[in-house]
């Protein structure tokens, strides 16, 4: 629209801290620590209309979106978006309102810093939300507090390594859980990448059957 506002529409994605784990890391497969530190959200990639500024260290983002995509009905959401960034150091701050069936919604609120020199570079970030839910026709509220953490170093010119670690705070089914994360890449050519990725995932409140899981794996990448 002008040098410093863009506006778009499709399906987006939801707007994030960008110094999450899930925002940074590479992740083809195996590296997977959970959900993105915002607390509630769309299910999968929903459509949405987004107005964005950037101007310098600034950043601004203001997104409507489908709250209720994966529930074959539609709702309205709200997301928005403040980033500030200047040198090695950046801030940013996320809130979102999600509307659900039957006039259920959920709030979430997150933010994170970062800071990245050379071939080294770190981050930070937390979020809660919460979410009104009804079970066996009795209205409650659901809650969910997520905090990350990553570390990103370039080991050469064409390996690098990526570490990176996610905590539920939340007291309920999927509560009480970490989630750690990583993969070492090595890319001979712009076009070709090679990795080891892999997480493992330690106990939850809820699942104790999934208590110390892990997946590992080699990935290959073509990009052209």
């Amino acid at each position: 629209m002008t040098p410093t506002t863009t506006l778009k529409a499709g399906t987006l994605g939801i707007q994030r801290s960008s110094y999450s784990w899930d925002a940074i890391a590479t992740n083809w497969f195996f590296a997977q620590t959970q959900a993105g530190v915002m607390g509630f959200g769309a299910n999968n990639d929903p459509a949405a209309f987004g107005l964005y500024y950037a101007d310098g260290p600034l950043g601004f983002g203001l997104q409507a979106y489908d709250s209720n995509n994966a529930n074959n009905a539609s709702a309205f959401g709200l997301n928005g978006k403040v980033s500030y960034k200047v040198d090695a150091i950046g801030f940013d701050l996320v809130g979102d309102y999600a509307g659900r069936a039957q006039g259920q919604a959920s709030y979430a609120v997150a933010g994170g810093v970062g800071y990245t020199a050379g071939a080294f570079g770190f981050g930070v970030s937390l979020g809660t939300g919460q979410e009104t839910t009804t079970v066996a026709g009795a209205p409650g509220i659901g809650t969910s507090t997520l905090g990350s953490g990553y570390i990103k170093l370039g080991l050469s010119d064409v390996a690098r390594l990526e570490l990176g670690v996610t905590r539920d705070f939340a007291n309920n089914a999927n509560g009480n859980r970490t989630t750690f994360g990583g993969g070492v890449y090595y890319t001979p050519v712009k076009q070709l990448t090679f990795g080891l990725e892999g997480s493992y995932v330690t106990s939850t409140a809820g699942a104790p059957g999934n208590d110390g899981s892990y997946q590992a794996g080699l990935v290959s990448a073509f990009s052209f």
